[in-house]
């Protein structure tokens, strides 16, 4: 706390530089440091939130803090996949639980990767980590895209700079989500099946309704374009009905059974400016 009262808070407002200090950046183990640093009533006034990397402890973490400092935002700054952790299916699953949904349920403002691309040997590094994996590697000319890539894109693709977090129903360990309202309007439904086996459910949004067969570990994406609809890359959604194919209108059917029901509520998650 120090460093922000005495230092680089006063340094930075003299200055009029816009750059926003975090508290901590580390892992979400030890949650009461940034918690310390917010009490002191100096550090905090400089202060724009907390940041947490993930190699230990539970993205719980963020909320602790949140409820204890709810003016200040958190967020993720730091995970690194890599040779200790080589199975695409389980990392894709660790990062949409912990990252994607669970980041966004627990007040995470953002996700950030250490590496974006690095080559099959790791390189370039300046010490640190000598085996992490890149978002992509980058072979000569060829380019892998890595776990971390997909998992990113899941999001990345849809939920757009200034959207905020939304309301939706989670079914722990077989439909798990989270929701965003983008600044043009569209709704975007993140879902993660992260048991091993097929799980269906039923999104619901007024009186609009889907139904969707996850595969076992995986991520998928759902957008409501504007006012009231919804694009699935098959040319539209209709009212009361669900789609079972994932391809042409011929999968829209009429209401079926009600079985692990996703309900997307259009009102903010979060109160106040919490936009990512």
């Amino acid at each position: 706390s120090d460093l922000s009262a005495i230092h680089g808070g006063p340094e930075f407002a003299n200055a009029g530089l816009p750059t926003q200090l975090l508290a901590y950046d580390h892992n979400w183990d030890e949650p009461q440091y940034p918690i310390q640093v917010l009490d002191d009533p100096v550090a905090n006034q400089y202060l724009a939130g907390a940041a947490f990397h993930g190699y230990a402890g539970d993205v719980s973490a963020q909320t602790e803090v949140r409820n204890e400092h709810p003016d200040k935002e958190i967020y993720f700054t730091e995970i690194s996949g890599g040779d200790f952790a080589p199975n695409f299916a389980d990392n894709l699953v660790w990062y949409g639980d912990n990252l994607l949904v669970g980041g966004a349920r627990n007040w995470g403002n953002s996700v950030i990767m250490w590496n974006y691309a690095l080559d099959p040997d790791g390189d370039p590094h300046l010490g640190g980590c000598t085996n992490c994996r890149g978002v992509v590697t980058v072979d000569g000319g060829n380019v892998t895209h890595n776990e971390e890539f997909y998992a990113l894109g899941q999001a990345s693709k849809f939920v757009r700079p200034g959207a905020v977090r939304i309301g939706s129903t989670t079914v722990e360990g077989s439909v798990e989500t989270t929701a965003f309202e983008n600044p043009d309007g569209s709704l975007v439904l993140l879902t993660l099946n992260p048991s091993g086996s097929s799980q269906s459910f039923r999104g619901i949004l007024g009186t609009e309704h889907f139904q969707y067969t996850l595969p076992p570990q995986s991520l998928s994406t759902f957008v409501w374009e504007g006012e009231g609809g919804a694009t699935f890359d098959n040319g539209g959604f209709e009212s009361g009905g669900y789609h079972t194919t994932g391809g042409s209108l011929d999968g829209w059917l009429a209401w079926g059974n009600t079985n692990n029901n996703v309900r997307v509520t259009p009102a903010a998650a979060l109160n106040g400016e919490h936009a990512l």
